[in-house]
């Protein structure tokens, strides 16, 4: 989660890089970590919903600024914006070439290497 450095109050975020929260549906859920620069997950095909509907919902509610999906049976990467009007996809990336993604532009990153390909298999 991006150098996280927080407490958790009440679901609430606090802490000067960031927070964590929990979802209002599920008070005794594991919190939520949200960073500066955004959170990330790994979707699992049995929570991919929860993990894109809900979760995204409860990010957002605690303003965090990205929020990255990788989908391992996609083999996608998919970096969200949070905007005024709450999270706009900002790159869709499947196995190919490298991207500068959101908030890291300044970092290649390989999607082969992301999914475990080797990136003398081309």
């Amino acid at each position: 989660m991006w150098g996280c450095r927080s407490s958790i109050a009440h679901g609430k975020a606090q802490g000067a890089r960031g927070g964590f929260v929990t979802s209002p549906k599920r008070e005794t859920s594991r919190a939520l970590a949200i960073c500066t620069a955004g959170s990330a997950e790994v979707l699992s095909p049995g929570t991919a919903r929860y993990e894109l509907v809900e979760k995204l919902r409860t990010l957002q509610s605690a303003g965090g600024p990205h929020y990255w999906s990788v989908d391992p049976e996609q083999e996608l990467l998919t970096v969200h914006r949070l905007s005024a009007e709450g999270y706009v996809t900002a790159l869709t990336a499947g196995v190919g070439g490298a991207v500068r993604a959101e908030p890291f532009e300044e970092v290649a990153i390989s999607i082969r290497a992301l999914f475990g390909f080797d990136e003398a298999d081309r």
